[in-house]
């Protein structure tokens, strides 16, 4: 920095959003104010091109003082509130400056006095708190439809017992054996379908707090483990399985990536393999950020107006008497829980594709 203010005056102008210093002020004392300022603090005369910078500066922008001092700002002054500005340094990490300017005289001219702030990690703390707030909206939104949803599929079981204990009571003062017999089989009935809805609803639950670590997943390994668990259902419902090779891998939990393949495997089992074709199809992709594998049956489809509604908890479709209803909702929880999604593509009468994509968090080979 070169002495270009002899006077060590440091002016405001009449106008001036800052307030006079009031007196003299040595110009080495003015500097060394300057250069402890935490903010960083440019001086920056009427033609644009930068009078002074302080230490704080430079770090900012990750430039040695000399670089910064008598080259052009680079930026529009407004001194009418603050500004934000991309700082962009040599090792191409950028940082988020909150800018303020104010008129000032220095060397007997007009220039602006430019405050920049580094609001960079204030900027990723509120992005931060902003992408926490709109995950516990959706985690609300998800827990008010899973509630509803529990609570009216635990109420008919509910509802079957009370009904039937009363038949009980009036049986047992009929001294009826033979009708308290079969009323107290429907109630263990009631008891035995409340009891599995418990055991869907901690399923569920628990695809979404894994305890198992992440690792390096075959998910053509895993495709053929779920296939050979499941040959003789395979072989019941004289179906085929074709896995297309090669699979992909991907950073995930092993356990999951099993489940996910069974409930979806054994989805196109039972409402894919119901008319003259009874393929199914797994294959899988990588693509630069995420991996994507879905499993496909030629069975009669799923209207599309029910894309969405087959993923939601305890949601069967038409007469369904097999599937339990939560097979879908885990593989959407585990889906979410690695930052990835699912979705259906079903034209009408060509079958369903169940796809799931997940990002790549390892890097590829």
């Amino acid at each position: 920095m070169t002495d270009e203010n002899p006077s060590g005056k440091l002016e405001s102008t009449p106008e001036a959003t800052v307030p006079s210093v009031g007196s003299s002020v040595d110009a080495a004392d003015l500097r060394r104010i300057l250069q402890l300022s935490p903010a960083s603090i440019f001086i920056v005369d009427c033609h644009g091109r930068t009078r002074f910078a302080n230490r704080a500066a430079s770090e900012l922008f990750g430039r040695p003082i000399e670089q910064l001092h008598d080259h052009p700002f680079g930026l529009a002054l407004n001194a009418s509130g603050a500004t934000e500005m991309d700082i962009v340094r040599p090792d191409g990490k950028t940082r988020i400056g909150e800018v303020h300017v104010a008129r000032i005289v220095w060397n007997g001219l007009s220039a602006s006095l430019v405050t920049i702030f580094d609001v960079t990690q204030r900027m990723m703390d509120e992005l931060t708190i902003r992408q926490i707030n709109e995950e516990l909206t959706q985690r609300t939104r998800d827990m008010e439809r899973f509630v509803f949803a529990a609570s009216h599929d635990l109420k008919a079981p509910l509802v079957t017992i009370g009904g039937y204990t009363a038949h009980i009571c009036e049986a047992l003062q009929k001294t009826d054996m033979e009708l308290v017999g079969k009323f107290v089989e429907r109630v263990k009935d009631a008891a035995s379908r409340m009891r599995r809805h418990v055991d869907d609803l901690l399923e569920v639950c628990r695809a979404g707090h894994p305890v198992e670590a992440r690792s390096q997943v075959d998910l053509g390994e895993a495709a053929r483990q779920v296939v050979r668990e499941r040959q003789d259902e395979i072989c019941r419902r004289q179906a085929s399985v074709i896995i297309h090779e090669p699979m992909p891998t991907v950073d995930a939990v092993p356990s999951q990536m099993l489940q996910v393949f069974d409930n979806l495997l054994g989805n196109a089992l039972r409402y894919g393999c119901k008319g003259p074709d009874r393929r199914i199809e797994i294959r899988g992709e990588r693509q630069a950020y995420q991996v994507s594998f879905c499993v496909r049956d030629y069975g009669p489809g799923i209207d599309p107006q029910h894309a969405q509604t087959v993923f939601e908890l305890f949601k069967k479709l038409g007469d369904d008497r097999e599937g339990s209803g939560v097979g879908l909702t885990i593989v959407q929880r585990i889906a979410e829980w690695h930052g990835g999604k699912v979705w259906l593509e079903s034209p009408t009468d060509h079958g369903a594709a169940f796809w799931v994509s997940l990002p790549c968090r390892a890097p590829m080979a």
